[in-house]
């Protein structure tokens, strides 16, 4: 006869993949859903939803009083890697780890989610294509997963970049978002960090010169690949995601 406790177990394990199947099915990537729909398919509390949201883990925007949150992003908790429940690390030491590039940055990437205040844009593939060329950002995400290996292909409408705190406060016609507008669930993601950590931020960066002969990205300076990686594993997207898992994560 089987165990009792093994016998619980396997059905604590079957109610826990039915629950996550329904989950899946009841979220619809393309659709806005409410922060207690949300709440409901990761198992969490709806404060918790706002908790993700107010710290740039969830987009969100709120109408008539409800907060949404799209469902692509609810979906990337549900199949990939989800917060733990534990104190996410201050930016100094955030960034700290981030430079040794040692650290086991895929076991829990929203530790990190204080490195940067984040700000959403949306715009035109010929708006986007401006911020990337904007001398005073460092480009992450998908565009950094590109030169070191990984082998993506980024939306015209989507980017990743980090700017500095002083670059981020400057009037509206200097500064690298200029030809955006500012969208709450925007595909563009700038991330601002304190001035005190930019210059080894652009010292660790790769120069595009330093990119594969095939490449064909932007001129620029990319995130190192410890910081791509977090940026690709904080993606709604499973292709990047996966790309992660693949980049070598070295020192930067």
């Amino acid at each position: 006869m089987p165990h009792p406790a093994a016998s619980n177990e396997r059905h604590a394990l079957s109610r826990e993949f039915a629950h996550y199947i329904i989950a899946c099915m009841s979220i619809t990537a393309s659709h806005l859903v409410t922060a207690a729909e949300a709440a409901e398919a990761l198992g969490v509390s709806t404060e918790q939803i706002r908790r993700y949201a107010r710290a740039g883990v969830l987009p969100s925007v709120k109408k008539a009083g409800v907060w949404l949150v799209p469902g692509k992003h609810v979906r990337a908790l549900l199949l990939g890697c989800r917060p733990s429940g534990g104190r996410p690390l201050s930016c100094c030491a955030a960034w700290r780890e981030i430079f040794a590039g040692g650290s086991p940055l895929h076991v829990d990437p929203y530790r990190y989610r204080n490195r940067g205040a984040v700000t959403r844009w949306s715009g035109s593939s010929d708006s986007v294509r401006q911020l990337l060329a904007h001398p005073d950002i460092v480009i992450g995400g998908i565009h950094a997963g590109e030169i070191h290996g990984a082998l993506l292909c980024p939306l015209p409408d989507e980017a990743q970049v980090y700017l500095s705190r002083s670059v981020a406060a400057e009037s509206s016609s200097s500064h690298p978002c200029s030809a955006l507008e500012p969208d709450p669930l925007g595909e563009v993601v700038a991330r601002v960090i304190p001035d005190e950590i930019w210059p080894q931020l652009v010292a660790s960066s790769v120069p595009s010169s330093q990119a594969p002969p095939d490449w064909m990205g932007e001129s620029g300076l990319y995130a190192p690949v410890s910081l791509t990686i977090l940026d690709l594993l904080e993606s709604p997207h499973s292709r990047e995601r996966s790309a992660a898992a693949d980049l070598p994560q070295g020192t930067v």
